[in-house]
């Protein structure tokens, strides 16, 4: 009986064992990374206005990098710094008015600034996102000019 038992218990335990390996533990997501931005519009020429303009975020795959293109309508000579962060499986990209004196740093027009964020690391799923503006101009501080969710798998169907 005793070798009965144990036999039974090994057994079960084995078992246990097989199905927790079966079953791993649900992971987040995996981290976003940036590999790169590229500026373009006003912020490389200020004759490059397109005025009108709305404010934009697009999204489009090329190879394993999610190009995320961001338009933002502003004051004309303005310094801008970005950056992405990647928090609670969401993309957050801000766009900062880097101006210290306010009377120092814009023109009298408005110029449609770009940037593309080339991200990489992402997985074949749903990513909450946010683009924010942090500046003098923004309506709030920071405003969000778009947010939503980007499916990366329905991209990645549009391109096969």
């Amino acid at each position: 009986m005793k070798k009965a038992f144990i036999f039974l218990s090994v057994v079960c335990s084995s078992l246990i064992i097989i199905q927790c390996e079966n079953n791993p533990i649900k992971q987040d997501k995996t981290p976003v990374s940036l590999a790169g931005t590229v500026e373009g519009g006003c912020n490389v020429d200020i004759k490059s206005t397109n005025a009108g303009q709305t404010d934009t975020a697009l999204f489009n795959l090329n190879a394993d990098t999610l190009n995320v293109f961001v338009g933002i309508n502003y004051a004309c000579c303005a310094p801008f710094t970005s950056s992405m962060d990647f928090r609670n499986d969401s993309i957050i990209i801000t766009v900062r008015d880097a101006c210290v004196v306010r009377e120092e740093c814009y023109c009298r027009c408005i110029c449609y600034y770009t940037w593309d964020f080339k991200l990489t690391g992402f997985d074949i799923t749903e990513y909450p996102y946010k683009i924010m503006l942090e500046g003098f101009l923004a309506k709030t501080n920071p405003e969000c000019i778009q947010e939503g969710t980007v499916d990366i798998a329905a991209i990645y169907h549009v391109y096969e």
